[in-house]
């Protein structure tokens, strides 16, 4: 038997000489049954360092040393290096035994790799509690944010591992730090859809009103994102249901405009803004008409929307479609019986407009449906005249076989 002692002179272990080949082989072993890591153990053999390559005999009498990572700083230092490694691969897989004999040895807690990930932001990410709750307990920075500007809690919001966000949270995690868009672990899990974890940020006192660098809720990202159990738990929460981001688009919007039925009757049921207006002045069925979501206009227009409001240049939503050629929501609008001879700040109309922009088939639209051929504007202007200075003589043709002057 081989007989290993501790430098206490205190034995630690026997094993069978026949099984162990050499100074290498018994260090796999130590690694193997107790996690020290190879490259912190050193052999001694009547105080000589046993090479790894060495062969032992029953007759030996060993002593363990393991190395102190302690103070080492040299980026150079191959077992600093293996250390940091192992550290890393210790809190992805959950080998806690490997990390504890680390941590003994001394590693640095919060040392990082090249994508400043820290242990802590690993365990996180991999939702790995019990590493987590030992790394916080050996003192490990709780708030560290690594390249990508995340710490742990939010990369634990991210990827919806709530234990672990809890055990953050526990052992005082800040709530509402900013990664380098601005974001809050209450907005990542909203924008990811994970309820579990948004629920928890609001629990633990997180601020639910906060805004990113485009000034985007944790509301707006959950109805852009089509969250509808996220988007409720917010409102019952009591958010801002009409808040707006840097363009001036509303939770309502970004809904609709992405075509989420489900949260966009949620935002109305709550009480939002039918009619709210972004920065331009466009409301939500302005919008959705201009990009053919004639689901999201439908659903609006039944829950009231206005038809017929103009934006900050005075077009309705029919105008707008017009002056687009959007020919199945100019359709559609003339259908729910949106005014067709509304003026625009320049006194145009959409069929001016239409006109003008050379659509023929939007003209004849409006022109079947009853729209004034011969208005002027105050300039003067027909939808024939404009259509003409313009080079549309598809247009021109369809006015003239209508009788426009």
């Amino acid at each position: 038997m081989l007989h290993i002692q501790r430098p206490s002179g205190e034995e630690l272990t026997a094993v069978r000489s026949e099984d162990i080949k050499d100074a290498r082989a018994l260090k796999e072993h130590f690694c193997e049954v107790y996690g020290y890591p190879v490259y912190l153990q050193q052999l001694l053999h009547d105080a000589d360092l046993l090479k790894d390559g060495e062969k032992l005999d029953a007759s030996m009498n060993l002593h363990l040393v393991l190395l102190s990572l302690s103070g080492v700083s040299d980026s150079q230092n191959a077992a600093l290096r293996f250390a940091q490694a192992d550290m890393k691969d210790a809190a992805q897989r959950n080998r806690v035994g490997v990390l504890q004999r680390l941590l003994e040895a001394g590693i640095d807690k919060d040392s990082s790799g090249c994508d400043g990930r820290t242990a802590l932001m690993h365990a996180a990410l991999q939702g790995r509690r019990e590493v987590a709750h030992l790394l916080m307990q050996a003192g490990a920075r709780k708030d560290c944010w690594g390249n990508d500007g995340m710490t742990a809690l939010m990369t634990a919001s991210v990827f919806g591992r709530v234990e672990v966000a809890r055990s953050l949270l526990e052992a005082g995690a800040a709530r509402d730090c900013w990664d380098h868009s601005g974001m809050t672990a209450l907005m990542l899990a909203a924008l990811h859809g994970h309820l579990e974890a948004t629920d928890l940020m609001l629990q633990a006192g997180a601020d639910a009103e906060c805004r990113d660098d485009s000034s985007r809720t944790a509301l707006l990202f959950a109805c852009a994102s089509g969250h509808f159990q996220v988007a409720r738990l917010l409102l019952e929460a009591g958010v801002e249901k009409d808040c707006r981001d840097n363009d001036g688009t509303t939770a309502l919007m970004h809904a609709s405009l992405k075509g989420y039925l489900g949260v966009a009757v949620l935002m109305l049921k709550a009480g939002a803004d039918k009619d709210c207006r972004d920065n331009d002045g466009k409301t939500a069925l302005m919008r959705v008409c201009l990009t053919g979501r004639l689901d999201s206009a439908r659903l609006l227009l039944e829950a009231g929307a206005d038809r017929d409001c103009g934006d900050n240049q005075g077009r309705t939503a029919l105008m707008l479609v017009a002056l687009r050629g959007r020919l199945e929501s100019a359709r559609f609008l003339v259908q729910a019986g949106a005014e067709k001879d509304c003026r625009d700040h320049e006194d145009r109309t959409a069929l001016m407009l239409a006109s003008g922009s050379g659509y023929v088939d939007v003209a004849r639209l409006l022109l079947e449906a009853g729209a004034d051929k011969d208005c002027c504007s105050h300039d003067g202007m027909t939808a024939r005249l404009l259509a003409s200075s313009n080079g549309h003589f598809m247009v021109v043709r369809l006015l003239r076989q209508a009788g426009a002057i």
